[in-house]
């Protein structure tokens, strides 16, 4: 990831998204786009960087990334990521309250911690110690 980001730095907010080992390009335009992906693969081939052609998708109008869908109207979290919360059922009693966070019978309940800024977002959903599922 540290590499990834050494090498894609001056890329970024420009053309380029990096998240561990995937990498996003977008562009305004076809011919702008065009460029992009030269400079990008350029780049991976003066670090010796190798992408794996069958893992690779180009030209595409939408995508989905670490949760949303990208297209030319903009970002939205994926409809099917946020599916099974809008299903929950609101609790009705303190033991369905307890049971829904985890309280039950002494088990660690969940926490969720949080961080913004003008330019991004990340949370991390924990049980106790450990790292149950992430978001950035």
């Amino acid at each position: 990831m540290d590499m990834m980001n050494r090498v894609c730095k001056p890329y970024f907010n420009k053309f380029v998204i990096v998240f561990i080992d995937n990498i996003l390009t977008y562009s305004k335009s076809e011919e702008d786009h065009t460029d992009h992906l030269k400079i990008l693969l350029e780049v991976l081939r003066t670090e010796t960087l190798y992408a794996k052609f069958l893992k690779c998708e180009f030209w595409l109008s939408e995508v989905q990334f670490l949760g949303h869908i990208i297209n030319a109207d903009g970002i939205q979290v994926d409809p099917f990521k946020i599916e099974a919360i809008s299903k929950w059922e609101t609790p009705k009693s303190q033991t369905e309250v307890r049971s829904f966070f985890g309280l039950v019978d002494g088990n660690e309940g969940f926490s969720v911690y949080c961080d913004t800024s003008h330019t991004g977002f990340g949370c991390v959903l924990m049980q106790g110690s450990k790292v149950i599922a992430y978001a950035s």
